[in-house]
């Protein structure tokens, strides 16, 4: 069976290479997300591709749906097919080939999708939806109609989609759904520090057993469609700050640069939040500060300032810092080398670097003294694991 790619390179690991052909996955979540988006990512990929796509959509008018499919550089007159359930509903005329005129008739419903299915063939398909179904008609009689979408897919090799949210479908039905599937996608939406991150993983493939699949960050650019990318973290101190002691206690594992080795001054590691993994990256002054923030602004969680406690050079080189804009990206202070006699207090390093409350300052003496686990939660605004 030929492997379909999901347009997600890390999603694609997960599933070992891609969506078997024919196969029919879930896309699931407890709350609206933005699962629909990687759907029409992947969906636009087969119309890019010359493969014929239907997409079911009982929720937006065809000229909305086209005009988010434009985005992906899918042209308004493409070989995309949509049927048409929305139309009838806000009782407006559709220009659509394949228009449900009621959506309460699942004889109806049936007699649209099987017709758009006899006449296309589609390769790729997606059901926007399940929910739609449950809200209006016995929940076996839209877990049937999934059956029926489902066994058309089949006969026609087409990996087929479908959208549910899981507080829609009682335990029982949800399970069965599942199991009638080839693989379960879960997503999520989440804050980490300043960004918003969508979340996808494969969570389950029938007769493969999944362990520890990590979360995989996406966002939608215009014309390229959906990318993934990697939460970043930056660490900024001077040499006497030692923020390398920091960067060790905070993560493990080093990422080197193609030729074996790192910048001067810099570090990269990575770090698992919440099963997503996120790098740290460690510069040392504020023009690498400034750089580093300008070329990952999207993509930057937080920033720990670190600082020798006993410097006040440091404690105004970190002044100065604080000064620059860092728009809304959280802020936490690591006071370092706080055992040193003469260090400045918590106190006596806010008021000389004029921070506001709202802005952490964390005590850190050695590595391994749960400070940096503690500055983490402060940063990220995570729960306490103990």
């Amino acid at each position: 069976m030929k492997l379909v790619r999901s347009g997600l390179g890390t999603v694609d690991e997960q599933l070992g290479g891609g969506f078997l052909r024919p196969s029919s996955s879930i896309l699931l979540s407890d709350s609206p997300t933005e699962k629909r988006m990687f759907a029409e990512n992947f969906l636009a990929a087969g119309v890019k591709g010359n493969e014929s796509c239907v997409y079911i959509d009982f929720h937006r008018a065809p000229s909305l749906a086209r005009s988010h499919f434009k985005k992906y550089g899918v042209p308004e007159e493409s070989s995309l097919v949509i049927v048409d359930a929305a139309s009838s509903q806000a009782m407006i005329p559709s220009s659509e080939r394949y228009v449900i005129k009621d959506v309460t008739d699942m004889m109806d419903i049936r007699r649209v999708v099987q017709d758009a299915f006899e006449e296309h063939r589609p390769k790729r398909v997606i059901v926007d939806s399940l929910e739609f179904l449950v809200d209006r008609f016995p929940h076996e009689e839209a877990l049937k109609f999934w059956e029926f979408v489902n066994d058309l897919s089949t006969e026609n090799n087409s990996v087929f989609f479908t959208l549910v949210t899981d507080w829609t479908l009682e335990r029982r039905e949800l399970a069965s759904l599942k199991d009638g599937a080839d693989t379960v996608l879960e997503f999520r939406t989440e804050r980490m520090g300043s960004i918003l991150l969508n979340l996808v993983r494969v969570s389950e493939i029938r007769k493969v057993e999944i362990e520890n699949s990590k979360w995989v960050p996406f966002r939608f650019e215009d014309l390229t469609g959906v990318v993934t990318y990697t939460p970043r973290i930056l660490v900024i101190g001077s040499k006497d700050s030692r923020k390398e002691d920091f960067i060790s206690s905070l993560c493990s594992r080093s990422i080197v640069d193609g030729e074996g080795h790192l910048s001067e001054g810099r570090d990269r590691r990575t770090i698992d939040v919440s099963d997503i993994e996120t790098e740290v990256l460690g510069v040392p002054g504020k023009e690498s500060f400034s750089a580093t923030l300008r070329l990952f602004s999207r993509e930057m969680s937080g920033v720990f300032l670190v600082l020798n406690s006993s410097s006040l050079e440091d404690i105004e080189n970190g002044r100065r810092i604080v000064e620059s804009d860092f728009g809304r990206v959280p802020l936490v202070v690591i006071a370092n080398r706080q055992q040193i006699d003469g260090a400045f207090s918590e106190d006596e390093i806010r008021r000389r670097m004029k921070l506001s409350e709202d802005v952490p300052i964390i005590p850190f003496d050695e590595p391994g003294d749960g400070k940096a686990s503690e500055a983490l939660q402060s940063l990220l605004k995570l729960p306490d694991d103990g």
